[in-house]
């Protein structure tokens, strides 16, 4: 796989107009160095909050704005993908820096830096 992804890992979202730090919410013990580690659960408005502004033309908001960026709140609709084959966290399935989540408003989100960089999952 790549690079773990711990808290505070810098996403970005493609419809969105800043990067976001990721908030792991799902795991409270287990870290790799100082940083709890990610799992594929932590998608959720607890752990992804805003990427600033939103441009999708699928965005409500948006559409109602005739198309100007809105703020963003992120509607995710899927986990983590792909999961580590292997290596879990209080029984969830970590990820890795290639992997990607996805919001109804036709933003693919992904990791711009992992924050731990010198481990590596399966």
């Amino acid at each position: 796989m790549s690079e773990l992804v711990t808290e505070n890992s810098l996403l970005k979202c493609s419809q969105g107009a800043a990067p976001c730090p990721l908030r792991v919410v799902t795991n409270t013990f287990a870290k790799a160095g100082k940083q709890k580690i990610a799992t594929i659960n932590d998608f959720t408005i607890a752990s992804i909050s805003t990427f600033g502004v939103c441009r999708s033309p699928v965005n409500p908001a948006v559409i109602a704005a005739w198309g100007v960026p809105q703020p963003c709140v992120p509607l995710i609709i899927s986990p983590w993908a792909p999961p580590s084959p292997k290596t879990k966290v209080m029984k969830q399935p970590v990820f890795g820096k290639k992997s990607k989540c996805f919001c109804a408003y036709a933003g693919q989100i992904s990791i711009i830096t992992p924050s731990q960089l010198q481990t590596k999952v399966d």
